[in-house]
């Protein structure tokens, strides 16, 4: 694996051409945070990114210089610590990070004292003390490790039985950045094969909590408990775990393809178990719901007990009393008779989600996977794991949950027109508070909602990728290619983007009622590569994101995967001023001399260019796309010869008639332009088509991505210029037909409780 240097304009958070914020900013520059200055070398790869409550740190995965694990970044001081890292090999991730930033838990294959992969081959559950922040010569040498996935009272892992399936996860696993209490003492994690959590052969897939002994108290055992118990047994003497497995975990696994042609197997065991800052909540995926909470009506689980999964909820700092609730089911016992009773609650007919079947780390379709075609890294389909994507998102206090579920709206299942009936629906963001004795109509907080029932159309209903929730509760991120936001609030206050040629990140203000675009780049346009993860501070004030973008930090060189940071900026807290200025003195010019511009792409795969001009003059409209090289040869060949000339043979290939086509190359090409005559002030509109040689681009999936610029010209004015993104592509539907009935898939088959 190569080693990637660090430009001095990376190490020092970018050139002072991009230090300032671009003006109505709402967030400052990116900086890269996946990087160590010291060695002046840039993260081979980095993602999953934790944030410390009080900003100070971000924790990831990835590997630096060749060595793979987790590390720890001080934001004041640019220091890159290793948390766990080793040779090629090392499968060390799912960091979560305490508030202050010393504690960081992992899942890892090996033992960190020895380096050693475990015996058995499972994976286990640490905490790393990275040390306070002034450590005193002669002190232990940090990190110190702490065991989570061992039995109560013992510092010794967990015995894992051997999995049923070749190949299955064996061991504990803890989820990414939602998993360590803000102290760094409770650690939430979820044992995927049987074992001696609670007794001999304790039955797999279940959630636990180790508390470990506070800090600067005498070091000893920590105290394990079972989390996901039965209905029967909650409030009894002793706790019984759920027969058939009381959580959606399992193994993942990823890609990741390196610009040098290398390829990083990402795989990891997963959970979806979170814990609250003040550790007294922990929320799960939920499967064989009824043996775990009081349910209404019977759940159509096909007779398995995994074949539906929904998240759970359960407040342990209440004790083993405390009862587990379900978070957006309408027969909730703290809400009796909805539905469908209580207007606006919740058609649990609707929430049925099929996990047989089906291969994948996550069901395929269902009310609470947003993407589980699972893919490359380097795509803009799901990286972002879809374990993660389904795990609970809690507050602070855990009264507040933050999730994804692809429920309709109130009342209202949509008409599904022509599409098939295996047509996964695209999941939104939920916010729902977990007061008690609240109907869930008024527990419920839709964040977004579909902008079409369209949904091979992404930038109106393409699915939320992952979600996550400040400690705070004010601010709930999200990540999406949609760019219609019809619900308001939240209303969006940024512009609105035209097209979203990848994933990008959104925050949610809660209090505020607004929603802003936050993956903006240094160049003004959004993020060119698709944004997979993000974790905010406690207050939301500093944000954390993985992405494979090129624009978010100036002099980025990785071709895979980063871990940027951004700051929300405040207004200055400062007292204003009133004053009563004079009217302004009357204006004898005319209006300004400038040119807005809107591309809207058309059902017959053109775009319509509509051009607001301020007089006479001549507009023009050009667009430019990635195409593969062989749709790029001209007749003969001088096209390429001319855009080559500053590239040798070897890079470019070779193009043209007569010339050999380097297979798979993409090069950038003026795919259309137009021009037009305006006589007076108003609208002109252009529409440019593809080039013959591209017309079967606009086809594919998406269609033809491109950058369009406008110019304007006139007599005496300087030139006016918009660059402006949209896609050619054939969108034609027939409506009318009748709706299908979703989600039956035929024969179903018992699978591996969702893994792969």
């Amino acid at each position: 694996m190569s080693r990637r240097l660090l430009t001095s304009a990376v190490v020092l958070g970018g050139l002072l051409a991009w230090g300032q914020a671009p003006a109505g900013a709402l967030f400052s520059p990116f900086t890269l945070a996946a990087g160590n200055p010291e060695r002046e070398l840039q993260a081979d790869y980095a993602y999953a990114p934790a944030v410390s409550a009080d900003g100070g740190y971000v924790a990831f995965t990835g590997s630096v210089g060749s060595e793979p694990g987790v590390y720890r970044k001080d934001l004041a001081t640019g220091r890159l610590e290793p948390v766990l890292a080793g040779a090629p090999g090392t499968l060390a991730g799912a960091p979560s990070i305490s508030a202050d930033g010393r504690y960081v838990s992992f899942t890892t294959n090996e033992d960190p004292a020895t380096g050693r992969p475990f015996a058995d081959g499972c994976t286990n559950v640490y905490v790393a003390d990275m040390g306070p922040p002034e450590r005193p010569a002669g002190g232990p040498a940090y990190p110190v490790y702490e065991l989570a996935s061992a039995p109560s009272g013992s510092t010794q892992p967990l015995t894992y039985a051997a999995p049923a399936t070749a190949g299955a996860p064996c061991g504990a696993a803890s989820a990414d950045r939602v998993a360590l209490s803000g102290d760094g003492r409770t650690v939430a994690f979820t044992v995927l094969s049987e074992s001696n959590l609670d007794g001999p052969k304790t039955p797999p897939d279940q959630v636990a909590v180790r508390e470990l002994p506070a800090a600067g108290e005498p070091g000893g055992p920590g105290v394990t408990t079972l989390v996901s118990t039965t209905l029967a047994s909650q409030g009894e003497g002793a706790s019984a775990p759920v027969p058939g497995g009381a959580a959606l975990a399992g193994g993942t696994s990823s890609k990741l393809n390196l610009t040098d042609g290398q390829q990083v197997d990402l795989a990891e065991a997963a959970s979806t178990a979170a814990i609250s800052s003040d550790g007294s909540t922990v929320g799960w995926m939920g499967v064989d719901v009824a043996a775990q909470a009081p349910v209404a009506r019977p759940l159509k689980t096909e007779g398995f007990t995994d074949g539906y999964a929904e998240p759970l909820w359960r407040r342990i700092g209440e004790g083993p009393a405390a009862p587990t609730r379900r978070v957006l089911a309408g027969d909730d016992a703290s809400a009796p008779g909805c539905p469908p009773e209580c207007p606006g609650g919740l058609d649990l007919d609707w929430d049925e989600q099929d996990l047989t079947g089906y291969a994948g780390a996550a069901p395929a379709w269902g009310s609470f996977t947003s993407d589980a075609s699972g893919g490359n890294f380097a795509e803009d389909n799901g990286f972002e794991d879809s374990l993660d994507a389904v795990t609970p998102q809690l507050s602070a206090d855990g009264s507040e949950v933050a999730l994804l579920s692809t429920q309709p709206g109130y009342g209202n299942d949509p008409n599904f027109g022509t599409l098939s009936g295996t047509k996964p629906p695209p999941a939104n963001a939920f916010l729902v508070r977990m007061a008690p004795g609240a109907t869930r109509a008024q527990s419920i907080v839709r964040l977004t909602d579909w902008a079409s029932l369209n949904f091979n159309s992404q930038p109106l209903a393409g699915a939320v990728q992952s979600i996550a929730i400040s400690a705070d509760g004010s601010r709930v991120l999200f990540t999406t290619r949609r760019v219609e936001f019809p619900l308001a609030p939240p209303a969006l206050i940024t512009p609105q983007l035209s097209q979203a040629a990848a994933t990008q990140l959104y925050e949610a203000n809660i209090p505020a009622g607004t929603l802003a675009l936050v993956s903006e780049g240094y160049n003004g346009e959004p993020a060119n590569g698709g944004v997979f993860a993000a974790a905010p501070s406690g207050d939301g004030q500093t944000l954390a994101v993985a992405s494979a973008a090129g624009n978010l930090a100036f002099g980025t060189v990785n071709g895979g995967s980063d871990v940027y940071v951004t700051d929300e900026l405040r207004s200055p807290a400062v007292a204003g001023a009133q004053s009563v200025t004079p009217l302004p003195t009357e204006s004898t010019g005319g209006p300004g001399w400038s040119i807005a511009a809107t591309a809207t792409s058309t059902a017959d795969g053109a775009l319509q260019i509509d051009v607001s001009v301020p007089g006479a003059g001549s507009v023009g409209a050009s667009a430019s796309a990635a195409v593969p090289s062989s749709h790029a040869s001209s007749r003969r060949g001088a096209h390429s010869r001319s855009h080559g000339r500053a590239r040798s043979a070897k890079a470019r290939g070779r193009t043209g008639r007569g010339r050999r086509v380097v297979a798979g190359a993409v090069v950038t090409r003026v795919v259309a332009r137009r021009t037009a005559r305006s006589s007076d002030p108003g609208l002109v509109t252009l529409r440019l088509t593809p080039a013959a040689q591209y017309n079967s681009l606009i086809y594919g999936a998406g269609g033809l991505f491109a950058t369009v610029r406008v110019t304007f010209t006139a007599p005496g004015h300087p030139r006016q210029t918009v660059t402006l993104q949209g896609s050619f592509r054939w969108d034609r539907f027939l409506y009318g037909l009748p709706t299908p009935k979703h989600g039956k898939k035929g024969k179903r088959s018992k699978h591996g409780r969702g893994r792969r």
